[in-house]
């Protein structure tokens, strides 16, 4: 658990699960903003990730400031940060970077092995994750299998990512990988196995 500035920001427990049904109700109202990226999950799939302790919540006296949640591949072997969404109130004060931080080392805590890749409209989140150690990657270098971009369903997008082959969408894709910083290493290592769609898993 951390703080920043009045918010306390940290891994959910089964006290936060009240919040699931909000969180969902904040994906549908952020993914309507400006064709931003986002999966629209469920408020029991959210209780899930907080049961699991794949998330980060940010409450301010009690209540939901922010969240975001990880989303894994089979074996924990890649994951991304997904889900992030702020009470419109509390956009701009620096509280996402605050967020996907944490995040970012949850990740890398829970899955040491694992390659973080980013899918996102938001140049707020471009930013912090090239501080982070992101790089740019090709849709292509992930995958164009339709069955791995399946986990895309829920995005107000999909059908300009699926009328594109799953070459292209509105979303920058970066990836973080914990084993080399050069970008050509990264996408032969992301040709090793990670457009195998019988590897999703949520």
């Amino acid at each position: 658990m951390n703080t920043y500035k009045e918010f306390i920001i940290s891994v959910p427990t089964k006290e936060h699960i009240p919040f699931s049904q909000e969180i969902e109700n904040l994906l549908k109202q952020a993914a309507t903003e400006k064709s931003r990226g986002l999966n629209i999950m469920s408020a029991e799939y959210i209780a899930d990730k907080i049961l699991k302790g794949d998330a980060i919540v940010a409450t301010k006296n009690g209540e939901l400031a922010g969240f975001c949640y990880l989303r894994r591949r089979k074996k924990g072997t890649y994951v991304s940060i997904s889900g992030i969404v702020l009470i419109p109130k509390y956009r701009k004060g620096g509280l996402s970077k605050a967020i996907v931080k944490e995040a970012f080392e949850l990740a890398r805590e829970k899955y040491p092995e694992a390659k973080i890749f980013s899918l996102s409209t938001s140049p707020t989140i471009a930013r912090i994750n090239s501080e982070n150690g992101y790089k740019p990657i090709n849709y292509s270098k992930l995958s164009t299998s339709a069955d791995f971009w399946a986990s895309c369903s829920n995005c107000l997008n999909y059908q300009t990512l699926k009328s594109n082959n799953y070459a292209r969408c509105l979303c920058s894709a970066m990836l973080f990988n914990p084993f080399s910083f050069n970008i050509e290493d990264e996408h032969q290592l992301n040709e090793l196995g990670v457009n195998d769609a019988s590897n999703l898993n949520n």
